[in-house]
């Protein structure tokens, strides 16, 4: 049973939105779910394109679930939500399908990263985008520092 993403399917096109309230931060099991369901659209050959989205109003994904910061400094070396965005955003550079990121809201820290690793970014108006951790001494995790001067030059 789905708990943070849901898909609706439209004339060819996978809507997925990630729904994990209040600002749809990225936890370890979100990852994985949001993984298994990029895995199986990919393999579906009636999907020729795939949108990820937030749910709600305030944001695309704001980022790490900070609840989960203490683990994952522990759990890195173990496969934990670090090494989760990073694996996922790997998956999706080998995915035939092609990716849109539609940005609303706050598009922070691992949000941005994913964002990064989808082919189209489209953004409202009322989009924040950033990479935050650098402030905590943090470097993104999930690619960003590789993806992000590739996109921007």
């Amino acid at each position: 049973m789905s708990t943070f993403v849901s898909t609706e399917r439209r004339d060819g096109v996978a809507l997925v939105t990630i729904d994990n309230p209040p600002m749809n931060a990225l936890s370890a099991a979100l990852l994985d779910e949001l993984e298994a369901e990029i895995d199986a659209l990919d393999a579906d050959a009636d999907v020729r394109a795939i949108v990820l989205r937030g749910g709600g109003e305030r944001a695309f994904v704001a980022g790490a679930d900070i609840k989960e910061f203490p683990a994952l400094r522990e759990s890195a070396s173990e496969g934990g939500s670090a090494r989760g965005i990073q694996r996922l955003g790997h998956r999706m550079d080998g995915c035939d399908t092609p990716f849109v990121a539609a940005i609303h809201g706050y598009c922070l820290g691992g949000g941005l990263e994913l964002a990064m690793c989808c082919d189209v970014r489209v953004c409202a108006d009322d989009a924040t985008l950033g990479q935050p951790e650098i402030q905590l001494g943090l470097i993104p995790g999930g690619g960003g520092t590789q993806r992000l001067p590739r996109l921007v030059g």
